[in-house]
């Protein structure tokens, strides 16, 4: 039985066959290992969550599910990381708009917000998502652990 959020989230793991061939190269390049380096501090962090959204917490396929529905939610495995590439695209925007001999640098962002910003978070969820399916067995052996700060040292 499907759920609006589950019908939310078929549409960001749908890739077209270029997006796909675009993300495996992000990945066999390397280019998305940011991304794997944040994953497990996001599990952490919303654990609880993902837990309680789990149909059959028991299920390695519910625990997933519920990961990425989380991160539907909240937007971003890393809303600072977010900010910041989010910045740095509109900058380059701008400085590469004014080379060509734009002038109003303002009008520049909010054109970039206006024509890439809606299609960038969605290409970002994507790459989350994706990197969630490659991640799967560490996402769910994570959640299959006590967490973080109930773990015993290591002797």
């Amino acid at each position: 039985m499907h759920d609006a959020g589950e019908d939310r989230l078929a549409r960001f793991e749908h890739l077209s066959e270029e997006e796909r061939k675009a993300m495996e190269l992000r990945w066999d390049t390397g280019r998305m290992q940011g991304y794997v380096a944040k994953l497990p501090a996001f599990v952490d962090q919303n654990r609880h969550e993902i837990l309680s959204r789990a149909r059959d917490p028991a299920e390695a396929r519910a625990l997933l599910t519920a990961t990425k529905l989380v991160l539907l939610d909240l937007g971003s495995l890393d809303h600072r990381d977010d900010m910041l590439t989010q910045r740095r695209r509109i900058s380059d925007h701008v400085w590469i708009s004014i080379e060509r001999g734009a002038r109003d640098p303002h009008r520049l962002a909010d054109e970039w917000v206006v024509n890439y910003a809606a299609p960038w978070r969605v290409w970002r969820m994507k790459k989350y998502i994706h990197v969630i399916n490659r991640c799967a067995d560490a996402v769910v052996a994570q959640l299959r652990e006590p967490p973080a700060d109930q773990r015993q040292p290591a002797a």
